[in-house]
């Protein structure tokens, strides 16, 4: 995905909102310290919904602008590319902490989950039923993960049909627990760019200020339950 660098000025009223969002964030965990954060109804997480949503948006757009075959591919959310991490000597393990975690069940109904189909057609048909039938998880097909510590589901495989979860707000799946918590200990963002948390070296812009705020939020988190 590519996007347009930013001058000095765009940059500074970006991190003004970045400052902002966390303070606002920073005060919403403090008001509510009688609720575990451990618990999905913690009024953080319906903060983080705030930017998730425009980011599920986001990636549900091209599938309506975009013809077939031309979607823009998504090799990673709120960290930097892999091979940024690579050349920099930053361990990915976020997929090998996952394979020992029990499943958590993904409801549609009131979870925040990101799909990104890629065939026009394959939505077409699959959209056409979202209000004919019930949406049904099939094993064969569905495959997600839980990503922790924001709560947010990605679908991994069906994406056509989990769209359409998303969009009927209906159904639930079986997900697999995916945890961030390794990155804080080598990178953050200043809702600019990513750093080398150590050295504070530029490592490369953030694909989006909502990705962003949602990784530092989860530092916040973090922070609060160790």
């Amino acid at each position: 995905m590519f996007w347009k660098s930013k001058n000095k000025k765009e940059e500074r009223i970006i991190n003004i909102k970045f400052e902002n969002s966390m303070l606002m964030a920073k005060n919403i965990i403090n008001e509510n310290t009688n609720i575990s954060l451990d618990d999905s109804e913690h009024p953080i997480y319906r903060a983080i919904h705030i930017f998730a949503f425009s980011i599920q948006s986001r990636l549900l757009q091209p599938i309506m602008t975009t013809v077939e075959y031309h979607i823009p591919k998504i090799d990673n959310l709120f960290y930097p590319p892999y091979h940024v991490l690579k050349e920099n000597n930053i361990p990915l393990e976020i997929y090998e902490d996952s394979q020992n975690t029990t499943s958590v069940m993904l409801d549609f109904s009131k979870d925040v989950v990101f799909s990104i189909p890629w065939s026009p057609r394959r939505f077409i048909g699959a959209i056409s039923n979202i209000s004919r039938e019930e949406w049904l998880y099939h094993e064969l097909n569905h495959r997600a993960v839980f990503i922790e510590p924001f709560k947010i589901g990605l679908i991994e495989n069906g994406f056509h049909s989990g769209s359409v979860g998303i969009l009927n707000r209906k159904g639930v799946l079986p997900a697999e627990k995916l945890k961030m918590h390794c990155l804080y200990d080598w990178i953050e963002t200043d809702g600019v760019y990513f750093y080398k948390k150590d050295s504070r070296k530029k490592l490369c812009e953030v694909q989006s200020f909502e990705e962003a705020v949602i990784f530092e939020i989860g530092r916040l988190i973090i922070n609060h339950t160790r």
